[in-house]
């Protein structure tokens, strides 16, 4: 069993006591550009640089303590600064220009959803920045959360009892911008997209697992594999069932993976009669998860080589065979 589907079966408070980064990482297992990672490693580089954002920190402090004018009279804005001077001047985590087009980086590349795209030093854009530098300051206790708009990601200072305002990581220096720049930049924000795809709205830890599994999907879907993509984008809508983006994802992965089949499937198919399992998914309906169980059912005996040989191959050509099945009888084992 993958690590993240461990993350996805655990409750609030325990995944909330799991490092973002190792969440993160194991959500980019098995795609195309995470070979080889290793976890500890890249949580290792995040410790480092959490430690360097401390001691400039602390180094700088009596800089405020002399003038916090020149801070916004803001303790918090001046850790902010901060960290992202430290991060962008002397450790050089900066967005990758090259990515503004996705030419040198097509999106089948898993560098571009992830942080090892930044930890490795290459891949750096508005996908896989924010989660890094919401890691360094949560290591230092800040409330940082993250946050989407159309096409885009940021980061938010967000302390219940004081505090509350927008960081922009991908632009130089600490860019400061109220929720309503977000509404038009990148992209234009109607007020029901805002509500169906909970932008503007501070994460939970299952909710930054939702947007992760949804980018799990997005690479899987890059890359032709929509059994796959289908899978994490349902995932993605379980652990956050509010958003409607990951549910329409999931429908387009499941109609191309639909048509896919169509494609390469003789005629006259037989019936699939399907055993499901207990319920895996308890907040989609249960309609889609059975659509996918009767899909992933479908895929595996057309790509079985005894029945493509019996059947299928013969069916193609024109023939059918005399002891083709009315119905295949078909059961999944519970997970």
């Amino acid at each position: 069993m993958q690590l993240w589907e461990k993350l996805v079966q655990l409750p609030d408070h325990l995944l909330a006591m799991v490092d973002p980064i190792e969440i993160n990482l194991a959500c980019a297992e098995g795609l195309p550009g995470a070979e080889g990672i290793s976890r500890p490693e890249l949580c290792g580089i995040v410790d480092n640089w959490a430690e360097r954002v401390a001691r400039e920190t602390a180094r700088h402090r009596i800089c405020f303590e002399r003038d916090p004018g020149n801070y916004e009279n803001s303790f918090a804005y001046f850790r902010m600064l901060l960290l992202i001077t430290v991060l962008q001047r002397d450790i050089g985590v900066r967005y990758n220009p090259a990515l503004i087009d996705c030419t040198d980086w097509p999106d089948h590349d898993s560098r571009v959803y992830f942080v090892h795209g930044v930890l490795e030093g290459s891949g750096a854009c508005c996908a896989n920045l924010p989660p890094v530098f919401a890691a360094v300051g949560r290591r230092l206790g800040y409330p940082l959360r993250l946050i989407t708009t159309k096409g885009h990601m940021f980061i938010r200072w967000d302390d219940p009892g004081g505090e509350r305002f927008n960081i922009e990581c991908t632009s130089r220096g600490l860019a400061i911008h109220p929720d309503e720049y977000y509404l038009s930049w990148p992209r234009k924000v109607s007020p029901e997209e805002k509500t169906l795809c909970c932008h503007l709205k501070s994460k939970s830890p299952r909710e930054e697992l939702a947007e992760w599994m949804a980018g799990r999907g997005e690479c899987f879907r890059h890359n032709g594999k929509m059994r796959e993509a289908a899978e994490a984008f349902l995932w993605a809508h379980e652990l956050e069932p509010e958003n409607r983006c990951a549910r329409c994802s999931f429908s387009r992965a499941m109609l191309t993976w639909r048509d896919n089949l169509a494609a390469i499937c003789p005629q006259p198919f037989s019936a699939l009669r399907i055993t499901f399992p207990p319920r895996r998914f308890r907040q989609v309906p249960k309609e889609a998860e059975q659509d996918l169980y009767y899909l992933r059912a479908k895929e595996d005996l057309l790509h079985d080589k005894e029945l493509e040989w019996r059947f299928w191959s013969p069916m193609r050509q024109g023939t059918k065979p005399e002891d083709l099945p009315k119905q295949i009888a078909v059961g999944f084992r519970p997970t």
